[in-house]
């Protein structure tokens, strides 16, 4: 027969190793949610010329079965003014809903019958009017405070979202020059 003591010795090694695994896997999994995602959601990373028109991509790339999106887009007003949004060839199936009532603030939603194969598939294009003030190097940042994928299946894609500045290289009105004549 077993003592008393030992048995209880027994259940609390038991106890302390399984808690102390199952800690560790939730900490792994709060540290690094995106780690694992395969999927992702990319926006800007380009050169704009102040006072003139931009468009900005965006882009979704690892989305098996891709049915629906939405992403809620944050920009300064005082730099970049909405000018309007298109669906690509590819997304031409999904519907899609653009609310800019709120200047700086873009909630975009699409949704289809039917999944699509996103690898590196710019899905929809936004068109921006870059402020004519800025002045070359000024960095513009888009913002992604809140996105959704979903597959057809109604199921929720993990992704990553991976956002880069547009960066002002210079001024529409360029330097002044006059043509001579010969």
């Amino acid at each position: 027969m077993t003592p008393v003591w030992f048995r209880s010795h027994l259940f609390f090694n038991r106890f302390f190793l399984l808690t102390g695994l199952l800690v560790s896997l939730l900490l792994s999994c709060v540290v690094c949610p995106d780690s694992s995602a395969a999927a992702e959601i990319r926006i800007g990373g380009q050169s704009v010329t102040a006072g003139q028109g931009v468009q900005v991509p965006i882009v979704v790339d690892g989305a098996d079965d891709l049915a629906g999106v939405k992403i809620v887009l944050q920009y300064d007003p005082g730099q970049l003014a909405y000018r309007g949004t298109s669906r690509t060839d590819a997304a031409s199936h999904m519907m899609h809903v653009v609310n800019d009532k709120q200047p700086g603030t873009l909630i975009i939603v699409m949704a289809g019958a039917t999944g699509l194969q996103a690898k590196n598939l710019p899905l929809f294009t936004l068109a921006f009017q870059v402020d004519a003030s800025l002045v070359k190097g000024a960095e513009i940042v888009l913002r992604v405070t809140e996105s959704q994928l979903m597959s057809a299946q109604l199921k929720d894609i993990e992704h990553a979202v991976v956002t880069k500045p547009l960066t002002v290289m210079g001024s529409a009105a360029g330097p002044v020059s006059k043509k001579l004549k010969s």
